[in-house]
């Protein structure tokens, strides 16, 4: 992922299609070590790493922030009410630090809720994927 220096200055759908690959890249990793030659497995791995990778996302949501930073799309964040201006705090500034560093506010919440509503739909296709891979390899993925 890009890394961008202003909260929610990222491209609309950049969390969603392309969170970090290092997740999948992992799976393919622990599938090519065993041997393993699987459409569906593949395809099981990808969407299970990319909501892993949204999942990590979201974890550091709050640090970032702090810093910040953000990988959260910009117009979700718009669409939501979350100010950019909130976030051109700078460091030592007794203001108001960012909507991440005290409570969240509600717009945070609802954009947070959104980012980790696409995690689990990748989440939850990695698992439909499941019946059709065979048992020895469920177990790698």
């Amino acid at each position: 992922m890009e890394r961008v220096d202003a909260l929610c200055s990222c491209h609309a759908n950049s969390s969603h299609e392309r969170p970090s690959p290092v997740p999948s890249e992992l799976l393919y990793l622990q599938l090519a070590s065993a041997n393993i030659q699987s459409r569906e497995a593949d395809h099981a791995a990808s969407h299970l790493g990319k909501a892993v990778g949204i999942a990590t996302l979201l974890k550091g949501t709050k640090y970032h922030g702090e810093r910040r930073r953000s990988y959260l799309p910009v117009e979700l964040c718009a669409k939501h009410g979350v100010s950019q201006e909130r976030h051109e705090i700078e460091p030592g500034d007794d203001k108001d630090c960012t909507d991440l560093c005290a409570q969240p506010s509600d717009g945070m919440c609802d954009v947070v809720l959104a980012v980790a509503s696409v995690a689990k739909n990748h989440l939850d296709e990695a698992r439909a994927l499941a019946g059709r891979i065979p048992r020895e390899v469920r177990a790698r993925v």
